[in-house]
């Protein structure tokens, strides 16, 4: 996946998560509507949450590579030596994945932290002139 694709993935699961925390009392079962603020926290929050959770899948990806590879040993045929080398490239390839996920993921929650501490400010700043 590209860098663009991804962040355009990451943009509309923001904004889907968005919308869906900014239903109404009774698409959301009842209970207070959040504030503007609130629903965008909660959107964040839960596109990290989905970065997260593919972090976790590639860190299981890894174990189970690495797992792999340990059981072929030295090998001394050239089809084991084929196969532990074919583990190896998968182990670097989750590696380099789970590395790139976390470097999203860093991304995206310095952005959320600013976000919402500049909306924070901002509301702040127009209840204190109304």
């Amino acid at each position: 996946m590209s860098d663009a694709a991804a962040y355009r993935a990451l943009g509309d699961a923001t904004i889907s998560n968005l919308k869906g925390s900014l239903g109404t009392e009774s698409s959301r079962g009842g209970g207070k509507i959040p504030s503007w603020l609130e629903a965008l926290a909660t959107a964040m929050g839960e596109a990290q949450n989905d970065i997260m959770m593919n972090m976790i899948g590639k860190l299981r990806d890894i174990k189970n590579t690495a797992g792999e590879a340990s059981k072929l040993g030295d090998g001394e045929t050239q089809a084991d030596k084929n196969r532990a080398t074919e583990q190896s490239q998968k182990f670097q390839l989750a590696m380099t994945e789970f590395q790139a996920m976390s470097q999203m993921y860093s991304m995206l929650t310095n952005a959320n932290s600013t976000s919402l501490k500049a909306v924070g400010e901002a509301l702040t700043s127009l209840a204190r002139k109304s």
